[in-house]
C-alpha cells in the first residue's frame, strides 16, 4: 500500500515542480517582453525616451521630491491609521486581509476628512495642528478605550510579512510586476509638481485653497476661473487637503507626492476586488495587479487624479457586495459568534453604501456607475442582494446629495456638508440595522425586487425608448452611438476583453459573473445614450457627450481587469486543457500585454494611413505595459510641462515672484479666503500666463483676448477686454494683476485711473491693491 503512495506523491511533486517552473518562464517571458518593447520605444517620436536622462531628471529633483514624498508618504499613513480605527469600530470581527483593511481604513478616512471640510472648512479651522489632533486622538481612542473597558480589541487578523513572501508563487513573476508597477513612482520623483495639465485648476487649486486659507465656503466655490462648481469633487478635495495641509506642502507638490499611496491604495483594491468576484476560481495572485496594469487608470496614476483615487472605494464596495451575492460571511470567532455570521457590525449593506457613497465624493460620475451596477445585479439575483442593497442605496444616494447639489451648481453652504453627512451616515446605519433585524422586511425587500424590478428595468427601457420618440434623444444618431460604445470598450478593454471571452470559454466563473457583465453594460450603456444627446442642450449636452466616454474610458478597463484576472487564475490553474496548452496560453497574454503590438493607429492620428504612432502619451485606452513605463520615463527625462516657461515647476522665476507676491498679500492678512483677485493678460492657458488660482489659491476671474466659452472652460469667470471698465469700475476686486505682454496699449493707465495702486512689479507683470 505504501508503494502508490509514494509514487503518487512523488508524481504529484514532480507536477508541481513543472508548474513551477513553468509559472517562473511566465514570469521571465513577460520580462523579456516588457525590455523588448522598451527597446522599441525608446527611439518613438511620440514615447521615446532617453534612460540616462530619465535618472538624471529623477536625481535632479530628488532633493524636492524625495522630502515631498517621504512627508505625504507619513500623512497618508497617519490617514489610513485613523481610518482604520473608525473601520474597525463597525465591524465584529478583526479585518482579516490587508487589503480589506487598507480599503476601509480609505473609505472612513474619506468620510472624516469630507467631514471636517464640511465643518473646520466653515470657519477657516481647516489648519494642521487641529487635524492632526483630531487623527492623534482617534488613534489613542484605539489603545485607551480597550484600557478603561478591559476588552481586547484585535484591529487585525492577517498573517505578517513571513506569510506573504511564502505566499509569492513566483520572484519572476513578482519581480515583474514589481517593475510594470514601478513606473509611476519613478515619475513622481521627478516631478515637483503633479504631472498632467488639466489636474491643476481641477485638483490643484481646492486643495491650494484649503492649505492657505483653511475655509471652503460656499461648497461651489472655484478657484481657477478655467472650471466651475461641475468640476468640485469634495471628497477628494477633503483627503488631499487634508493631508497638504498637513504637510505644510503645496497643492501641486502634495497631491504627485501622493502617487505612491495611490499606487498601493489601487492595487490593495484591485486585489480586493478580483479576489471577491472569482467565485469558485482559483486565487487570483499576480493576475489583478497584471491586469489591471492595461487600463486607464493604470495609465494615469502619475496624475493622482479623482478617477484614479476613486478606484479603490469602488472597489471595495463592489467587493462586499460581491460577497453578499456569494452568501459569504466570517468564520466563527474567540467570541463566540457562530460562522456565517456578518463580519461587519453596521451591515454589509451599509458598508456597501458607504463605500459607493465616499466614491460619490471623490469622482460623482464613477460612483453613480457603481450603484447602477449593484442595483442591476440585485434585480437580477434578489435573493441574494437586495436587502443589502436597498441600504446600500438609500446610504451612497444621502452620503452624495451635498456632492449632487454642489455638481449640478446648487451653492449650499459648507455646514450642509457638515450637518448633512452625519446624518446620512446615521440614517444609512438606521435603515441597515432595521433591515438586518426584520427577516420579513428582507423577504418583503427581496420580492420587491423579484416581482417589481424587472418591471423598473421595463419601465426605464420605455421611458428612453420615449425619450426617442419625443426628440430627447436623437434616433438617428443611435447607430453612430452603439458604434462608438463599442469601438470605446475595445479601445479601452480589447485584450482584456478577449481574456475575458477565452477564460470563459474555458470554464472561468468569475470571468462572466454578474457584476462584470452588469459593469460593462451599464458604462456601455452611459456612453450609447450620451451619444444620442440632441443638439439643442448647449455645453451640458457637449459636456455630457465628452466627459461621459472619457470618464467609460476608466470604469470599463476596471471591470473589465477584475473578469480578466478571474480567467487568467482559472486558465492557469483548473483549465481542462494540458499544463503545456495552458501555460502557452498564459505566456501568450503576459507577451501580448508587455509589448507594443497594434493594428491600425489607434485612433491618435486619423490621417495617418503608413508609420502611424500606436498611441500618444496623452492616449485615452488601454496602454501595454512598455508603453505606460515608456511615457512615465519620456516625461521623467524632459519633464511634464512641456510648452510652460518651466517644464518641471509650471511657472518661470519671474511668475513665482508674481504669486510670491500675491502669498505676501495673503501671509500679511490682507487678501483673504473670499478676496476676488482679478487676472489681465493675452491668454487664460496656464502656459502663457501666471495660474493664480491653482498655484496661490486665489479666486481668479480673467480677462484676456481669448475667452473661451466650452465644455472645457465651464468656470464661468473668462471675459473678454469689453468687460474691464466694469470690473474696474465695480470696486468688487481688491486686486489686479497685469501681464502686459501681448495686450494693448493703455491697460496700465485703466488699473491706474480706477484708483489701484502698484505694490510689486517685474519684467513678467505688476500686482495692484485698492488702498
Amino acid at each position: 500500500m505504501r508503494a502508490p503512495r509514494t509514487i503518487r506523491a512523488m508524481s504529484e511533486g514532480r507536477f508541481r515542480g513543472r508548474e513551477a517552473i513553468a509559472l517562473d518562464l511566465v514570469g521571465v517571458a513577460g520580462l523579456a517582453a516588457f525590455l523588448i518593447g522598451l527597446t522599441w520605444l525608446q527611439a518613438s517620436d511620440k514615447l521615446g525616451f532617453d534612460l540616462d536622462q530619465a535618472l538624471d531628471g529623477v536625481l535632479r529633483q530628488l532633493s524636492v521630491t524625495l522630502p515631498a514624498a517621504l512627508l505625504v508618504l507619513g500623512a497618508s499613513v497617519l490617514e489610513i491609521a485613523t481610518g482604520l480605527v473608525l473601520a474597525r469600530a463597525a465591524r465584529r470581527t478583526p479585518f482579516d486581509s490587508i487589503a480589506e483593511a487598507v480599503l476601509a481604513s480609505m473609505v472612513a478616512a474619506v468620510l472624516k476628512d469630507t467631514l471636517l471640510l464640511g465643518t473646520l472648512g466653515a470657519f477657516g479651522l481647516f489648519r494642521a495642528p487641529i487635524l492632526i489632533a483630531i487623527d492623534v486622538a482617534v488613534i489613542a481612542a484605539a489603545f485607551v478605550i480597550p484600557l478603561i473597558s478591559r476588552r481586547s480589541w484585535q484591529l487585525v487578523a492577517f498573517g505578517g510579512w513571513r506569510d506573504a513572501i511564502a505566499a509569492v508563487g513566483s520572484w519572476p513573476l513578482a519581480a515583474l510586476v514589481a517593475i510594470v508597477w514601478a513606473g509611476p513612482v519613478i515619475l513622481q520623483l521627478a516631478s515637483p509638481v503633479v504631472p498632467f495639465i488639466d489636474v491643476l485648476p481641477n485638483y490643484v487649486g481646492p486643495v491650494e485653497h484649503l492649505r492657505t486659507f483653511g475655509w471652503f465656503s460656499p461648497l461651489t466655490a472655484t478657484q481657477s476661473p478655467i472650471f466651475g462648481p461641475s468640476r468640485t469633487v469634495l471628497g477628494y478635495d477633503g483627503l488631499l487637503g487634508a493631508i497638504a495641509t498637513m504637510t505644510g506642502l503645496s497643492g501641486g507638490a502634495a497631491i504627485a507626492g501622493f502617487i505612491l499611496p495611490e499606487t498601493v491604495l489601487v492595487a490593495a483594491g484591485v486585489h480586493r476586488l478580483a479576489s471577491a468576484i472569482r467565485r469558485s476560481d482559483p486565487s487570483v495572485g499576480p493576475w489583478a495587479l497584471l491586469a489591471f496594469a492595461l487600463s486607464q487608470p493604470f495609465a494615469r496614476l502619475a496624475d493622482a487624479r479623482g478617477t484614479v483615487v476613486v478606484g479603490p472605494l469602488v472597489c471595495l464596495g463592489l467587493a462586499v457586495a460581491a460577497e453578499a451575492l456569494r452568501g459569504e460571511a466570517a468564520p466563527g470567532d474567540s467570541a463566540g459568534r457562530p460562522a456565517g455570521a456578518d463580519p461587519w457590525r453596521i451591515g454589509r449593506g451599509v458598508v456597501i453604501g458607504l463605500a459607493i457613497g465616499a466614491a460619490a465624493l471623490v469622482h460623482p460620475v464613477i460612483g453613480f456607475f457603481a450603484i447602477v451596477t449593484v442595483g442591476v445585479v440585485a434585480v437580477l439575483r434578489p435573493t441574494e442582494l437586495a436587502p443589502a442593497a436597498a441600504v446600500a442605496g438609500v446610504t451612497a444616494g444621502l452620503v452624495a446629495v451635498p456632492q449632487l447639489a454642489t455638481t449640478i451648481g446648487v451653492s449650499l453652504p459648507t455646514l450642509a456638508l457638515g450637518a448633512g453627512l452625519p446624518i446620512a451616515i446615521a440614517i444609512g446605519f438606521g435603515v441597515g440595522r432595521i433591515v438586518a433585524r426584520s427577516s420579513a422586511l428582507q423577504e418583503r425587500l427581496t420580492r420587491f425586487a423579484r416581482s417589481l424590478g424587472p418591471a423598473i428595468l421595463l419601465a426605464i427601457g420605455i421611458a428612453i425608448a420615449g425619450a426617442f420618440a419625443i426628440g430627447r434623444l436623437v434616433l438617428d444618431r443611435l447607430p453612430v452611438a452603439a458604434g462608438t460604445a463599442g469601438l470605446l470598450a475595445l479601445e479601452s478593454s480589447g485584450l482584456l476583453l478577449i481574456v475575458i471571452v477565452i477564460g470563459s470559454f474555458l470554464g472561468s466563473r468569475g470571468a462572466r459573473w454578474a457584476l462584470v457583465v452588469v459593469g460593462l453594460v451599464v458604462g456601455s450603456a452611459a456612453v450609447v445614450l450620451t451619444q444620442a444627446l440632441p443638439d439643442d442642450l448647449g455645453l451640458l449636452g457637449s459636456a455630457l457627450r465628452y466627459e461621459v466616454p472619457k470618464t467609460v474610458h476608466y470604469w470599463l478597463s476596471s471591470i473589465a481587469a477584475a473578469g480578466a484576472a478571474s480567467a487568467l487564475a482559472f486558465a492557469w490553474t483548473r483549465a481542462p486543457q494540458p499544463w503545456l496548452a495552458r501555460a502557452g496560453l498564459v505566456a501568450a497574454f503576459v507577451v501580448v500585454a508587455a509589448l507594443p503590438l497594434r493594428f491600425g493607429n489607434s485612433g491618435d492620428d486619423s490621417n495617418c494611413r503608413q508609420d502611424c504612432a500606436s498611441i500618444n502619451a496623452y492616449h485615452l485606452g488601454e496602454h501595454r505595459w512598455s508603453e505606460t513605463f515608456a511615457i512615465d520615463l519620456h516625461f521623467a527625462a524632459i519633464g511634464f510641462w512641456q510648452g510652460f516657461p518651466d517644464s518641471r515647476f509650471v511657472v518661470d522665476a519671474p511668475r513665482h515672484e508674481i504669486l510670491d507676491a500675491v502669498r505676501a498679500e495673503i501671509d500679511a492678512g490682507r487678501l483673504a479666503h473670499d478676496t476676488p483677485v482679478l487676472h489681465l493678460a493675452k491668454s487664460f492657458q496656464q502656459w502663457v500666463s501666471t495660474p493664480l488660482g491653482v498655484l496661490d489659491g486665489v479666486t481668479e476671474t480673467f480677462v484676456s483676448l481669448d475667452p473661451e466659452v466650452s465644455q472645457h472652460t465651464a468656470g464661468g469667470r473668462l471675459y473678454g477686454l469689453d468687460a474691464l471698465p466694469r470690473f474696474l469700475a465695480s470696486g468688487d476686486y481688491l486686486y489686479v494683476v497685469l501681464e502686459p505682454v501681448g495686450l494693448p496699449d493703455g491697460i496700465r493707465d485703466q488699473v491706474l485711473a480706477a484708483g489701484y495702486e502698484p505694490i510689486f512689479a517685474n519684467g513678467q507683470g505688476e500686482v495692484f491693491r485698492l488702498p
